[in-house]
């Protein structure tokens, strides 16, 4: 069992992120309705084994809008840099 945890999910939509899951130590904070204009869904996922040790974080893509050309889903993340401590730069990009 992890010494500290947390989820949330992120939706890029044209007009920036937003995010309608928290979750911390198992506990839902927030589980709000997914925005219909989304183009992009994003899990971030933290997992600390101690309080000594360093934070593990790891963002995921669980959704893509097949209507939205991936060339423009990529623009929306450039002008939108999405809420956290990883940039996407250094996610592996899965177009």
């Amino acid at each position: 069992m992890s010494y500290d945890s947390s989820k949330h999910v992120y939706h890029l939509t044209p007009k920036g992120w937003i995010c309608t899951y928290s979750q911390y130590l198992g506990h839902v904070d927030q589980d709000d309705p997914i925005p219909k204009d989304r183009v992009e869904s994003w899990t971030r996922t933290m997992e600390q084994a101690s309080g000594w040790s360093r934070e593990h974080v790891s963002w995921t893509r669980t959704w893509a809008s097949k209507k939205v050309p991936a060339v423009k889903r990529r623009a929306l993340r450039e002008r939108f840099p999405h809420p956290g401590d990883t940039p996407f730069s250094k996610i592996e990009d899965q177009d």
